[in-house]
């Protein structure tokens, strides 16, 4: 894994327990779970393909297609409407989502920047 996606990781982690720091009690296990399903159903990684012009991407870890283009913006617009709420991260790149307003950002610019809205119970 890439010392980049290694990094966002651990920033995202990190984001998330501070908040489940804040809670009076611990979060039992199977909120944790539920917490680490949800994160992984919205935080994509991505594997872009190439073919005639046109750009797929793809969840790395599970093979879903996410949108399609001829260029980077036109894959922006579809996932705007597909995935409003989800962050997608690229390889040795950055990331982008809603909180990013849709601009690539790179892992440095991410610091201080959280991806995703998290569906907190409590």
């Amino acid at each position: 894994m890439d010392i980049g996606v290694i990094a966002v990781v651990f920033l995202l982690g990190t984001f998330f327990l501070a908040i489940s720091a804040g809670s009076q009690y611990a979060a039992p296990a199977e909120t944790n779970k539920d917490l680490l399903d949800t994160l992984k159903s919205i935080i994509h990684q991505v594997s872009i393909e190439k073919y005639d012009n046109i750009e797929y991407w793809f969840d790395k870890n599970t093979s879903c297609f996410l949108g399609q283009g001829k260029t980077f913006d036109d894959v922006i617009a579809v996932l705007k409407i597909r995935f409003p709420d989800h962050a997608f991260v690229l390889e040795d790149i950055g990331g982008i989502s809603a909180k990013t307003e849709w601009q690539l950002k790179t892992f440095d610019e991410l610091r201080n920047i959280p991806l995703v809205d998290l569906p907190l119970k409590r």
